[in-house]
C-alpha cells in the first residue's frame, strides 16, 4: 500500500493523527527497553561488570514500571496494527513496524521476567 498524493499534509490526515498517537504511546516502551537493552548488551560483550551508577537506576525503575507498561502496551500494539492497515507513506509504515516490534518486545521482556 502506498500513499496517494494529496494536497493535505500527512500529519493532518486521520492516518497521520493515529501515527502521531502511536509515536506518543511508544515512549513508555522506550523507557523500559532502551536502558535494559543497553545494559544487557554492554554486559554481554564484557564492557560492563558489576553495578554502575549510570545504568542501574534506570533499569531498576523499568523493572518497577515494566509490568504496568507491559499490560498497557497491548493497547498501542493493537492501535499500531490498526494504523498499519491504512494508506501510509513508506517511512511511516516502517516506523510503525518498529513501534509494533517495540511493543511486542515489552510484552516478551515482561513474559520472560515473569517466567524467571
Amino acid at each position: 500500500m502506498s500513499a496517494t498524493p494529496t494536497s493535505e499534509p500527512f500529519v493532518e490526515t486521520r492516518a497521520g493523527g493515529l501515527f502521531f498517537l502511536n509515536a506518543v504511546l511508544a515512549a513508555p516502551a522506550l523507557i523500559v527497553l532502551a536502558p535494559t537493552l543497553v545494559r544487557g548488551i554492554l554486559r554481554g560483550v564484557g564492557a560492563l561488570e558489576g553495578p554502575t551508577p549510570l545504568l542501574d537506576p534506570v533499569p531498576a525503575v523499568a523493572a518497577y514500571a515494566g509490568p504496568w507498561i507491559a499490560w498497557l502496551s497491548v493497547v498501542p500494539l493493537w492501535m499500531t496494527w490498526r494504523n498499519l492497515r491504512m494508506e501510509l507513506p513508506g517511512p511511516a509504515r516502517w516506523t510503525l513496524r518498529a513501534f509494533a516490534l517495540m511493543h511486542a518486545g515489552v510484552l516478551v521482556w515482561w513474559g520472560l521476567a515473569v517466567l524467571s
